[in-house]
């Protein structure tokens, strides 16, 4: 509990840290789709229905439908899954209520709790694009909240207790997951679908039941429908059928031998990680083993369906419609699904794909996972772990770490070979590496017990320093991790380098239009550099809100010419300026610029008078060229 409490404050901390400023690119295309899409009957001038059958028609379209982005000329390359578009469409929808004349109690508290609700809101807020990106964080961290609990099953289902703590623990503290709850991405909704997905194919191997095979193929068809590079995952249920093809333990039994006594997996330790030995000679060939066969079969079909169903219910429009049983594949969908691995592989030329010039495959994502993403303490003993781990499951024959382990091979070759190595593609693979780190630290902690019979001391001393380097391991990845988290976290807890720095840019570099107090201070006016004044073409206007308390004595004008080359104009300039009841004329002659940026002048229109404002005061400036 300590250790879910903790990793959820982690990633619900300070949902709104840029304050409204979007500064995430894949975050800000998302926030455009999801707030311009429509459940059906939700309204809006896409096309509604009436009725939950008439709706679930519509949903079904995928040519009519307002929740398909393709349907919408500007996202017609949507190339994310549908399925976390729909569910923060779903959630934005609830939490809007808060905004509502009579705001709901239960969408308010959770506003108020962990979106940042404003001091004034209105209907709509939630779900439109100033809004409904915190759902949509908020969704993650949720996510990320539920692959935690979902690891630490998964841990203890493998391991025992001290090895699913202490996963949690090193999970829930690392730099990348906490990152990625703080952005509405889809990355953190295919991890929690890939992280119960194993959870089942692990149960489904140790238990000897295939029909747990089932609810792993439905969060399969779910991980694709959320992102479809996770589609390997697939290959992980059928790997936990075919292990128990090789088996001959009777179904239902869980038992692990260490050394000749035979101990029940649950005994809370890594010492337990014989089982499921295949057998030399294959699969047997008595009634029952054919029997079993057959079940397991039957199961990996099944989960194969529903993987089908899931996926054809949370990317619906992958399919051409119109019912459900229009299963043909969209030739929308397929070309961007075809151009999108045109990208990923560079095979297409774009500005944002040449980060990746001169990135050494594997190499390079590999060193941003363990010095960045997980920390260099977890990072190093995560993969010491998948090392060690990968020796006991090959050399060894000890088959309880097959499917975590060939998970996070084969996703990391398959994501780390590409031109496109973004941090977060590997996020899939984050919790089983945690697991790989907490069973290296517990196996150091507690090493298989030298033979009482043997004659040789070498194995006990290796015991003695194994479990004297576990104790320093331990508290060294731990702490070391939980401050790499915190450090990272503080992030969040102060305000974003780029906001300051844009603050400090409208504070001090002058615009085009300022005003001066009494004090000679100078305050910008946000208006456009670019205007050329002409007699008969009005006033240049602004609306100035004022920043503070001030008496204001002049409008200022930093750069002002008259247009032509020098030297061909000539004659005076008459301007006036207007703030509130001040007046201010000026007649000068003005030096003329060209070409090359020389002639430009500093103009200063004193009011008769001072104008006193008060701090958000919002004001009406105008300046005109009279003659």
């Amino acid at each position: 509990m300590v250790v879910l409490v903790t990793g959820a404050w982690l990633r619900f901390y300070n949902l709104n840290w840029d304050r409204n400023t979007h500064l995430h690119p894949d975050e800000r295309y998302l926030t455009m789709v999801v707030s311009a899409v429509r459940f059906p009957g939700e309204g809006g001038e896409e096309a509604v229905c009436d009725g939950l059958r008439s709706c679930l028609s519509l949903y079904w379209q995928t040519d009519a439908s307002p929740l398909n982005p393709a349907n919408y000329a500007q996202y017609s390359n949507y190339v994310y899954g549908t399925l976390p578009l729909f569910t923060t469409r779903a959630a934005a929808h609830w939490v809007d209520g808060a905004c509502a004349p009579e705001p709901a109690p239960l969408p308010s508290l959770v506003a108020r709790t962990f979106l940042s609700r404003p001091e004034t809101c209105w209907p709509g807020h939630y779900t439109g694009y100033g809004g409904i990106y915190l759902v949509g964080r908020g969704l993650s961290a949720l996510a990320d909240l539920a692959t935690l609990l979902g690891l630490m099953l998964l841990a203890y289902v493998l391991y025992g207790s001290r090895v699913s703590i202490l996963s949690g623990a090193l999970y829930a503290a690392a730099a990348l997951p906490i990152q990625h709850a703080h952005f509405f991405v889809v990355d953190s909704f295919a991890t929690v679908f890939v992280v119960w997905t194993l959870v089942f194919c692990v149960l489904s191997q140790r238990r000897h039941r295939p029909l747990l095979l089932l609810p792993a193929g439905v969060f399969t068809g779910l991980a694709v429908a959320s992102k479809a590079s996770v589609w390997p995952l697939a290959l992980m249920v059928a790997l936990a059928g075919f292990i128990q093809l090789w088996s001959r333990r009777p179904p239902g039994t869980e038992v692990a031998s260490v050394g000749t006594e035979e101990v029940p997996a649950e005994s809370d330790g890594v010492l337990a990680e014989d089982v499921d030995r295949p057998v030399e000679s294959g699969v047997s060939s008595t009634p029952t083993g054919n029997s079993r066969s057959l079940a397991v079969l039957v199961a990996l079909v099944l989960s194969g369906v529903l993987a089908a169903i899931a996926f054809r219910t949370g990317q619906p429009y992958a399919f051409t419609g119109p019912g459900f049983l229009g299963v043909g594949i969209n030739p929308r969908w397929m070309a961007t699904m075809n151009e999108i691995q045109e990208l990923m592989q560079g095979l297409r030329d774009v500005p944002f794909g040449h980060q990746w010039t001169a990135r050494t495959p594997v190499i390079f994502p590999w060193r941003n996972m363990v010095f960045w993403g997980l920390g260099l303490p977890l990072g190093l003993m995560a993969w010491v772990g998948w090392l060690w781990i990968g020796w006991q499951t090959w050399h060894r024959r000890r088959w309880v770490h097959l499917i975590p382990w060939v998970w996070g091979t084969l996703f990391f070759l398959y994501q780390g070979t590409q031109w496109v190595k973004s941090m977060r593609y590997l996020l899939p693979i984050y919790p089983v590496f945690a697991m790989f780190a907490a069973w290296a630290l517990v196996r150091l902690l507690n090493p298989p017990q030298p033979d009482e019979e043997a004659t040789s001391d070498v194995p006990r001393r290796l015991a003695r320093v194994s479990r004297v380097v576990g104790a320093v391991a331990v508290p060294v990845v731990l702490g070391g991790t939980l401050l790499w988290g915190i450090a990272f976290l503080s992030i969040y807890s102060q305000p974003v380098t780029r906001i300051e720095a844009s603050r400090w840019m409208y504070e001090q570099i002058p615009t085009a239009i300022q005003v001066q107090t009494v004090e000679g201070e100078r305050l910008n006016v946000a208006h456009s550099p670019d205007v050329v004044l002409y007699p008969d073409n009005g006033s240049l206007s602004a609306l100035w809100r004022a920043p503070r308390d001030a008496e204001i004595q002049a409008v200022v004008l930093p750069k002002v010419a008259a247009p032509g080359n020098p030297g061909a104009l000539t004659g005076t300039r008459a301007l006036t300026a207007s703030l509130a009841e001040g007046r201010a004329a000026l007649t000068v002659d003005l030096p003329a610029t060209g070409t090359d940026g020389y002639g430009v002048t500093e103009l200063i229109l004193p009011f008769d008078a001072p104008v006193t404002v008060g701090a958000g005061d919002t004001l009406a400036l105008a300046v005109a060229l009279t003659e």
